[in-house]
């Protein structure tokens, strides 16, 4: 469901992956971010999870960096990117 077509679905897949997958659930996201890296659509992906660390629903950040020696690079490199959102106050450039 994340590679839906209707970005929706993509992002409604995020949340409950996110929110009930546990660390593994962040670490495939967190991994298809980093796939669809050029793809305008996985934007609201990471919007998403940043609104999931932001308003202290869940610890997107801290638990992915308890686990991040798990993610591949092209993972990795989106967790770091998605760290420069978070801590950017969502104002980040895509890099």
């Amino acid at each position: 469901m994340l590679d839906d077509e209707i970005v929706t679905m993509q992002i409604d897949a995020a949340e409950v992956l996110a929110k009930h997958g546990g660390a593994d659930g962040l670490l495939l996201v967190m991994e298809k971010l980093g796939e669809r890296g050029s793809d305008p659509d996985a934007d609201y992906i990471a919007y998403k999870l940043y609104e999931l660390d932001a308003t202290g629903e869940m610890e997107v950040v801290d638990t992915i960096e308890s686990f991040k020696r798990d993610l591949s690079e092209i993972g990795s490199t989106a967790f770091e990117n998605f760290k420069v959102l978070r801590f950017s106050g969502g104002q980040a450039d895509k890099q």
